[in-house]
């Protein structure tokens, strides 16, 4: 809120000012209407500051124009606006002499006064808006330095974290069908930038919230990352058909893969799968149609009908398969299989229980 000074000998005029201009509604927190009088050094002597002076040109023991140059002596930033009972030539080039805002004769109504109050006001809001962001500017100047020193010192703690555990992971895996070291670098390198960024981002907010030199005394644990590689490759390490079977595609692509055929039970989107894999969801879904020669969703309906045949080969109750795979709406997973198979479920497990009929006779 901003706060403005009123003068004029005038009282009629005064009551006039203050009640026909809603000077609250601009952003006027303090509005004073007074005569002369001993107000001019109280004033002074109470140190008060002020955004807008409206004065009269003349008043009884002084000028308007003197007035105004000792409130200025005081509140160099403060807008002055002339009013006057008898407008003149002379009179309006000395308030533009003086510096004023603007020169408004009394015969003009209050309309006049209110608009110049109104573009006092958008200035005075611009200029706050302005001086925000030159200090919000100034500690963005403190605070890149800072994240800049603190990434430089950090990153080779991280580098050997992740060197320290491929040492540890690369004995534990073996296959002679590709080279696991290869994916494996790339595996970790991926989980290392990951993992940097994470880092730049809460060293980031933790720095612009605090704008301290003091150093961070601990670094955000590495347990989560450790845990994420030893559970992939492990995985991967058991079921070997699937990483022959993804080995030609990328790593990003053939983990999503590998992610998809063992989570079948979860709600997989291409945003969750997207998320796994540290990449943004549009750029997976083209990635993984580029690579797959399907689409996402046509590949993980591909996977769940594979997983719910196989289920009915092992005997498993129907009603139970589709939320097993993930789906739960019944009826959609039933439509979709019989769309892929040319069967329902119940059909397809009674022709394989026919068939199962059919061996030991044909033996």
């Amino acid at each position: 809120m901003f706060e403005a000074f009123f003068t004029d000998s005038c009282l009629r005029y005064r009551i006039e000012v203050i009640n026909g201009i809603d000077f609250y509604g601009l952003g006027f927190g303090m509005v004073r209407g007074e005569s002369m009088g001993k107000w001019i050094s109280q004033w002074m002597q109470k140190g008060e500051t002020a955004s807008v002076l409206i004065t009269n040109t003349k008043l009884p023991d002084t000028s308007g124009f003197e007035f105004a140059e000792r409130i200025r002596s005081q509140c160099p930033r403060v807008r002055v606006i002339f009013v006057t009972d008898t407008p003149s030539l002379a009179e309006a080039q000395q308030a533009v002499r003086s510096g004023a805002y603007d020169y408004l004769p009394k015969s003009d109504g209050i309309d006049a006064l209110r608009s110049a109050m109104i573009r006092v006001s958008e200035e005075l809001y611009a200029e706050s808006r302005e001086e925000e962001y030159l200090c919000s500017q100034r500690n963005w100047d403190e605070i890149i330095p800072k994240l800049l020193r603190l990434l430089t010192a950090l990153r080779p703690e991280i580098c050997e974290e992740h060197w320290q555990l491929y040492s540890r992971i690369k004995p534990l895996v073996s296959n002679d069908s590709f080279c696991i070291e290869t994916l494996l670098v790339r595996a970790l390198m991926e989980e290392l930038r990951m993992e940097i960024r994470r880092r730049d981002e809460a060293l980031f907010l933790q720095i612009r919230s605090s704008i301290m030199d003091t150093p961070l005394e601990e670094l955000t644990s590495t347990h989560a990352v450790t845990t994420q590689i030893d559970t992939i490759w492990k995985l991967l390490a058991e079921k070997g058909y699937i990483m022959q079977e993804d080995a030609l595609k990328s790593d990003t692509i053939g983990r999503a893969c590998v992610y998809m055929q063992t989570h079948l039970g979860e709600k997989l989107t291409a945003e969750s799968v997207a998320a796994y894999a540290h990449i943004s969801s549009r750029h997976f879904v083209r990635k993984f149609r580029a690579e797959m020669n399907e689409t996402f969703a046509e590949y993980l309906l591909r996977i769940r009908i594979k997983a719910a045949i196989g289920m009915l080969k092992n005997g498993k109750d129907v009603k139970s398969i589709p939320e097993a795979v993930g789906y739960k709406d019944k009826k959609s997973f039933c439509a979709a299989f019989k769309t892929y198979t040319g069967c329902s479920m119940r059909e397809y497990q009674q022709k394989l229980n026919l068939s199962q009929r059919k061996e030991p006779t044909q033996e």
